[in-house]
C-alpha cells in the first residue's frame, strides 16, 4: 500500500495551473492587448479624455464611475440578501440551502471585490512609479 496524501493522483494531482496564468510576461501581454481593445473601443476622441473615466455624457455609455458604483452596489445588494436569508432561517422561514447558496454568493462577490481594488491599486501605484 502507497502512502501519500492527497487521495486519488497523489498530492495536488488535480489542481492545474494555467500556463497563461502563470506567466507574468503572457498577463502583461494579455493586459496590453485588453487596453488597445478599450483604447479602440473608446474611438480618438475619447482616448485621451478623463471624462469618460468621470461620468457618463448621459446619452450612449457609461463611465467608469458609474459601472464602479453600479458593481459596489450589486455586491451590496448580495450582502443584504444573505443577511436577510440568515434572519429569514433564525425565524424559521427560509431553508438552511438558501441561506449557504445565499453567502456563498456574497463571499464570492466580495472575494471578488477585493481583487479588483488590490489590482486597480496595483496599477495605479505602478503608474506612479512610472518615470517621465
Amino acid at each position: 500500500m502507497a502512502s501519500g496524501i492527497g487521495g486519488i493522483g497523489g498530492i495536488g494531482a488535480g489542481i492545474r495551473m494555467p500556463q497563461e496564468l502563470s506567466s507574468t510576461g503572457a498577463n502583461r501581454a494579455q493586459g496590453l492587448e485588453s487596453y488597445k481593445a478599450a483604447e479602440r473601443a473608446l474611438g480618438p476622441e475619447d482616448a485621451g479624455s478623463t471624462n469618460s473615466l468621470r461620468m457618463s455624457d448621459g446619452a450612449d455609455r457609461p463611465g467608469f464611475l458609474d459601472s464602479a458604483k453600479e458593481f459596489v452596489n450589486g455586491v451590496n445588494d448580495l450582502q443584504l440578501n444573505a443577511d436577510d436569508q440568515l434572519r429569514a432561517f433564525v425565524r424559521g422561514e427560509a431553508e438552511l440551502h438558501d441561506v449557504a447558496i445565499a453567502t456563498h454568493e456574497a463571499a464570492i462577490a466580495m472575494r471578488l471585490t477585493r481583487e479588483i481594488r488590490d489590482r486597480l491599486l496595483g496599477a495605479y501605484q505602478e503608474i506612479m512609479r512610472t518615470q517621465m
